[in-house]
Order: structure tokens, then C-alpha cells, then sequence
């Protein structure tokens, strides 16, 4: 399957086909967001699934006159970087009917949205590869205005957001760190490829940690990289490309470092046996500049300037001399 997330909204019974292939997808590295029903759910299909997969069930149905969802979680990722100053009277969906999440709580659940009395609203988990998301309000207009609050659209585009897995913005040649994408039933008797359109290699695929393939440039695992330009290069499939990726060289000539003392500067140059060496230490720039020019080696430009007029002035004779 080739969708990164997938939402199940209402649906009153989980069939065993269907089970296995979303347990399948999960651990994959898929994601999987439910809403139930708002009515004829079969509680025992959905608590088959959730907890072959390590996901608290939906254990009861209760009705409120007005439950309230009390706040969201501000500390995790999910809701991070996503407004630019922090509203404490921000409207929060109310609901006249949910569903109790319990039982022996997962310690994997992370809590996304929560009622006054401490129930989750929306729970997330990760699962395999992949995440559930699982929500105890249903969407249904007659019961709950969730779908009409802004939280509903801010969490559906973060959900997206974070189904896709993140990779760095280039890949260091040599380096330790190598291309990965989910695992959805490629076929190992069919290789990647790593192309730029002038040279192309078959990198390794490392498929030892579950959902997931690791492509490795290197060869003998020793940093010798068999990619030797910087650039974007297409990664294929069967030879179709399926993404791109970036390498660059690293950016070691860049890193500044610094010493604590001249003492210890001092040290580490007599190790490098350089010869014609002196330090000078300056607190300001000023001081520094004024050391060099009070510290001026001889000025050879007036010799060189009286020379050259010698030697002008030694050929002009030499050629009237040869001419006589």
C-alpha cells in the first residue's frame, strides 16, 4: 500500500480480513487514524485488533450531557511550532457521546487531547513502523462538533504531516548515516539504484530492522563511498524513480575550534614540528594590529625599487657600449 495514512470514520465492525491487512500495513510503517461510530459499534471486532497491536481498546460507551475536551498536549511534538502565541480560553470540541479508551493503559499511548475527567480524547501510538491514532469522539454532527472545530483540521493536516518519514536535507559522502525508506513489499530479488544521470550505483539494502530498508553506499561498511560527487540523485525502483536524494561532502574545514591557553596552543604546534613560529596573544583587535606593525620585518621594497633602477640603468649602458 502506497498511502502513508489512512482513516477509517464510522465503520461499526473491523472484519478479520481487514485486521490483518491494517496490522500488516501498521508495522509496515503505515498509519492508521479511527474515528468510531456514533452508533452499532462492535466493540469486541475493534478490541481484537487494537490489542493484538499493543493499542488500549474501546471498552464502553457513555453519554454526557456536555463533556468537554479540557486541553491538548502542548509538550509533544504533535503540537509543537504550530501557533504563534498560546490562547488559554481556546475553544475545545464538546461532545454528547464518547467512548471510554481504558483497560490495562499501553505505556506507549501518548495523549493528544483529554476530557475534564482525564479520559483521552485522541491517543496516539506508535506501532511497528508506524502510528495509530485513536479517537473516542465520534464525528457525527448529531453527537459532536469535532468536525467543525479547528483542532479536528490542525491535528487531520499534522496526522499527514507526520506520516510522512523525515530524512535529512543531505546525505554526507563517506559518511555513517545512509538513505532509508518503509518497507512496503519491495521485492528483494529486484535492486535500487542511486543515479545522477552520469553514473549510477546498486547500494546495499539493509532490511535487518523491521518496516524498513537502509540503503548503504559505503563499501565494506569503512566509509569508502562508492559515490564520489556531491549532487541530487534519483533513487529507482525496478527503474522507476521513487525519490530523490542529496550528497554533499562534509564540512570539517569549516569547524572552528579553540584553545583555552597560548600554553597549550604552543604545545600542539611544537608537535607539529613547525619551524619560523611565533604566537602572539591580543585581548582586542586593536592590540593585535598594532603588535604586527610594531613587529614589521624589514621592508625589502626600497631595495628591490633601487636595484631595478641599477640594473636599468647598467643595460642602457651595456647597449650603448656594445653599439660603439
Amino acid at each position: 500500500n502506497k498511502n502513508q495514512l489512512i482513516i477509517l470514520n464510522g465503520l461499526q465492525t473491523l472484519s478479520g480480513g481487514l485486521s490483518s491487512q491494517l496490522s500488516e500495513y501498521i508495522n509496515n510503517g503505515g498509519n492508521l487514524t479511527i474515528f468510531p461510530p456514533e452508533a452499532n459499534m462492535d466493540i469486541n471486532s475493534y478490541g481484537q485488533f487494537l490489542s493484538a497491536n499493543g493499542v488500549n481498546s474501546y471498552v464502553s460507551q457513555n453519554k454526557s450531557s456536555n463533556m468537554q475536551v479540557k486541553s491538548y498536549n502542548r509538550d509533544h511534538v504533535f503540537f509543537q511550532n504550530l501557533f504563534e502565541k498560546e490562547n488559554p480560553g481556546v475553544n475545545l470540541p464538546k461532545t454528547s457521546f464518547y467512548y471510554q479508551i481504558g483497560g490495562t493503559y499501553s505505556s506507549k499511548q501518548v495523549v493528544l487531547l483529554d476530557f475534564y475527567n482525564g479520559s483521552p480524547a485522541l491517543s496516539l501510538y506508535p506501532v511497528g513502523a508506524g502510528k495509530v491514532y485513536l479517537s473516542a469522539i465520534p464525528l457525527a454532527a448529531n453527537v459532536s462538533n469535532f468536525k467543525r472545530n479547528w483542532i479536528l483540521v490542525t491535528s487531520a493536516l499534522r496526522m499527514a504531516e507526520m506520516s510522512y518519514p523525515k530524512k535529512p536535507l543531505f546525505f554526507t559522502i563517506g559518511g555513517t548515516e545512509y538513505p532509508s525508506l518503509i518497507d512496503k513489499g519491495f521485492n528483494k530479488e529486484v535492486n535500487f539504484e542511486i543515479s545522477n544521470g552520469q553514473s549510477s550505483i546498486i547500494p546495499i539494502s539493509d532490511r535487518s530492522k523491521a518496516g524498513s530498508i537502509s540503503l548503504i553506499d559505503a563499501l565494506g561498511g569503512d566509509g569508502n563511498s562508492i559515490i564520489k560527487s556531491a549532487g541530487v540523485y534519483d533513487l529507482k525502483y525496478d527503474g522507476e524513480s521513487i525519490d530523490q536524494l542529496a550528497y554533499n561532502f562534509d564540512r570539517k574545514e569549516s569547524i572552528m575550534t579553540f584553545t583555552e591557553s597560548i600554553e597549550a596552543l604552543e604545545g600542539k604546534l611544537i608537535n607539529l614540528n613547525l619551524k619560523n613560529l611565533h604566537i602572539q596573544e591580543a585581548k582586542e583587535i586593536n592590540d593585535l594590529i598594532s603588535s604586527i606593525e610594531n613587529e614589521k620585518n624589514k621592508e625589502y621594497w626600497k631595495h628591490c625599487l633601487i636595484a631595478a633602477l641599477l640594473f636599468l640603468g647598467l643595460e642602457i649602458l651595456i647597449i650603448r657600449l656594445w653599439k660603439q
